[in-house]
Protein backbone atom coordinates (compact mmCIF):
# COMPACT_ATOMS: atom_id res chain seq x y z
CA UNK A 1 0.00 0.00 0.00
CA UNK A 2 1.34 3.13 -0.64
CA UNK A 3 2.23 5.75 2.26
CA UNK A 4 0.83 8.90 2.17
CA UNK A 5 0.82 11.94 4.70
CA UNK A 6 -2.12 14.40 5.61
CA UNK A 7 -1.39 18.35 5.56
CA UNK A 8 -4.37 20.45 6.98
CA UNK A 9 -4.14 24.02 7.40
CA UNK A 10 -6.22 26.28 9.26
CA UNK A 11 -7.18 28.44 11.96
CA UNK A 12 -10.41 26.98 12.90
CA UNK A 13 -10.37 23.17 14.83
CA UNK A 14 -13.65 22.46 12.52
CA UNK A 15 -12.00 23.67 9.10
CA UNK A 16 -9.35 21.44 10.19
CA UNK A 17 -11.23 18.03 11.56
CA UNK A 18 -13.02 18.51 7.91
CA UNK A 19 -9.66 18.93 5.74
CA UNK A 20 -8.17 15.74 7.34
CA UNK A 21 -11.67 13.93 7.20
CA UNK A 22 -11.36 14.26 3.06
CA UNK A 23 -8.33 13.36 2.57
CA UNK A 24 -8.58 10.13 5.11
CA UNK A 25 -11.46 9.46 3.06
CA UNK A 26 -9.72 9.85 -0.36
CA UNK A 27 -6.85 7.64 1.06
CA UNK A 28 -8.70 5.05 1.75
CA UNK A 29 -10.74 5.40 -2.01
CA UNK A 30 -7.71 5.52 -3.72
CA UNK A 31 -5.36 2.76 -1.91
CA UNK A 32 -2.92 5.38 0.02
CA UNK A 33 -2.31 4.62 4.10
CA UNK A 34 -1.93 8.01 5.72
CA UNK A 35 0.98 7.60 8.40
CA UNK A 36 0.99 11.04 9.60
CA UNK A 37 -1.24 13.70 9.57
CA UNK A 38 0.39 17.37 9.57
CA UNK A 39 -1.77 20.70 10.69
CA UNK A 40 -0.63 23.65 10.74
CA UNK A 41 -2.43 26.38 12.74
CA UNK A 42 -0.36 29.35 12.82
CA UNK A 43 2.53 30.86 11.27
CA UNK A 44 4.82 28.52 12.04
CA UNK A 45 5.90 26.64 8.20
CA UNK A 46 4.84 22.96 9.34
CA UNK A 47 4.91 22.46 5.86
CA UNK A 48 8.85 21.76 6.39
CA UNK A 49 8.02 18.64 7.82
CA UNK A 50 6.62 17.38 5.07
CA UNK A 51 9.86 17.76 2.80
CA UNK A 52 11.17 15.62 5.69
CA UNK A 53 8.96 12.56 5.67
CA UNK A 54 9.84 9.38 4.04
CA UNK A 55 6.76 9.13 2.58
CA UNK A 56 5.85 9.97 -1.06
CA UNK A 57 2.97 11.34 -1.03
CA UNK A 58 1.12 14.37 0.43
CA UNK A 59 -2.55 14.78 0.29
CA UNK A 60 -4.55 18.01 0.69
CA UNK A 61 -8.16 19.05 0.76
CA UNK A 62 -7.61 21.61 -1.97
CA UNK A 63 -4.67 23.57 -3.55
CA UNK A 64 -5.51 26.81 -1.62
CA UNK A 65 -3.91 24.56 1.62
CA UNK A 66 -0.22 25.41 -0.08
CA UNK A 67 -1.01 29.05 -0.18
CA UNK A 68 -2.00 31.41 -3.32
CA UNK A 69 -2.05 29.82 -6.78
CA UNK A 70 1.73 30.76 -7.10
CA UNK A 71 2.55 29.27 -3.93
CA UNK A 72 0.73 26.43 -5.04
CA UNK A 73 3.21 25.92 -8.04
CA UNK A 74 6.41 26.48 -6.57
CA UNK A 75 5.38 24.17 -3.67
CA UNK A 76 4.09 21.32 -5.89
CA UNK A 77 7.51 22.06 -8.19
CA UNK A 78 10.05 21.51 -5.24
CA UNK A 79 8.03 18.35 -3.68
CA UNK A 80 8.17 17.05 -7.13
CA UNK A 81 11.86 17.70 -7.11
CA UNK A 82 12.12 15.56 -4.09
CA UNK A 83 10.38 12.61 -5.44
CA UNK A 84 7.46 13.40 -3.65
CA UNK A 85 3.33 13.89 -5.17
CA UNK A 86 0.83 16.56 -4.15
CA UNK A 87 -2.61 14.84 -4.68
CA UNK A 88 -5.83 17.29 -4.18
CA UNK A 89 -9.16 15.43 -2.65
CA UNK A 90 -11.62 17.42 -3.22
CA UNK A 91 -15.36 16.82 -1.49
CA UNK A 92 -16.61 15.87 -5.20
CA UNK A 93 -13.97 13.04 -5.61
CA UNK A 94 -14.77 11.76 -2.37
CA UNK A 95 -18.41 10.98 -3.19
Amino acid sequence: MKQAIIYARGRKRGRLQEQIAICKLFAKCNGYRAVRVVCQTGSFPAIRKLACHSAENIIVASPSVLGSPAHFLARRTKFNLMGKRVLIATKEEVR
